[in-house]
């Protein structure tokens, strides 16, 4: 990374660095930060809109360079101002992004349970953005109140119900393990398949769209364990209350093409039969039926039965008919 990258530096105007990274205006945004920035410096700027400046330039460089830049500000960051930025990330993903995907999805394809894949995709995207409400909420009930109590200059020890569990850090960090995962999944789905019927101008833009969110996501999951995390981290130590250990692991799926037993195994799936059922109906093992979904899901890169249903009908593999009967 170059050491003399506009990053680094307080003093240049913030329409320059705007000018070179555009992407810097989602900073911005999340930390409040409106335009008519005029000649003031990077510096200025923050101090103009309460924004702690090393903060925002610690957002700023990850969001342009990803995770190697996060130990250029791990010992800067002001825990109070990255709230505050994740508080608006939720808002724009909840409030402006999703519902604007959603509408652009609607326009774009004929979304009645005549179009059976159409109608699939929107109800699998209206549950993903239930996941991600409740993931965001979990956040902001569970998480963000400890980081509150960390701030306060009380003496105080904090109660039970303040004070999160290693559980419940666990699962705060489980909600980031793959949380665009399904927005990847629906992406690929319209890629591959497509949609009977869709407007070719419009559902080029959902897609578009679908990876920027994707791209967003995978950045707000990234800053939140390596900026926030550690923050948390530092805080305690000072506090000296429990501190927190972060492991994140992912691995890529192989693309193969499904045989024919995993054909039948993922029609059976969709169509709502049990595993004992699937291993009675084709005379075979429970443990075997375990494996092919095992292999179906790593040979397409879906997880989840509803993503699973879309790709069956999308296929041609089976129909809305043979789901709802």
């Amino acid at each position: 990374m170059p050491q003399d990258n506009i990053y680094y530096k307080d003093s240049i105007p913030m329409w320059e660095v705007i000018r070179r990274d555009p992407k810097v205006l989602r900073a911005m945004s999340r930390f409040n930060i409106p335009l008519g920035v005029g000649e003031l410096t990077v510096r200025e700027v923050c101090e103009k809109y309460g924004v702690d400046t090393d903060t925002f330039l610690a957002v700023a460089t990850f969001i342009k360079f990803g995770e190697e830049s996060a130990p250029l500000y791990q010992d800067r960051i002001n825990l109070s101002s990255l709230m505050d930025y994740l508080t608006g990330a939720h808002d724009w993903f909840l409030a402006f992004q999703f519902p604007k995907l959603r509408r652009m999805l609607i326009e774009a394809v004929d979304c009645s349970e005549r179009n059976e894949t159409a109608f699939l995709i929107l109800k699998f995207y209206d549950d993903y953005i239930a996941s991600v409400r409740r993931h965001m909420v979990y956040e902001n009930t569970h998480i963000f109140p400890y980081v509150h109590y960390l701030l306060s200059e009380g003496s105080n020890q904090p109660t039970h119900e303040i004070v999160p569990s290693e559980k419940d850090f666990e699962t705060y960090l489980k909600g980031h393990n793959g949380m665009s995962d399904k927005l990847g999944e629906l992406k690929n789905v319209l890629v591959k398949y497509g949609v009977a019927g869709a407007e070719v101008n419009l559902i080029n833009d959902v897609v578009y769209d679908i990876y920027v969110s994707e791209e967003e996501l995978n950045i707000h999951c990234s800053i939140e364990n390596k900026l926030f995390i550690p923050a948390i981290a530092k805080m305690e130590s000072k506090r000296n209350t429990h501190p927190i250990s972060v492991d994140k692991h992912k691995a890529e799926a192989d693309r193969e093409q499904l045989t024919n037993r995993e054909r039948e195994v993922l029609k059976l799936a969709v169509k709502g039969y049990k595993n004992k059922e699937i291993a009675e109906r084709l005379f075979i093992s429970f443990n075997t039926v375990l494996t092919h979904r095992k292999n179906i899901a790593r040979k397409l890169g879906i997880h989840s039965l509803s993503s699973l249903t879309i790709y069956a009908i999308a296929s041609g593999l089976v129909s809305l008919k043979d789901i709802s009967e």
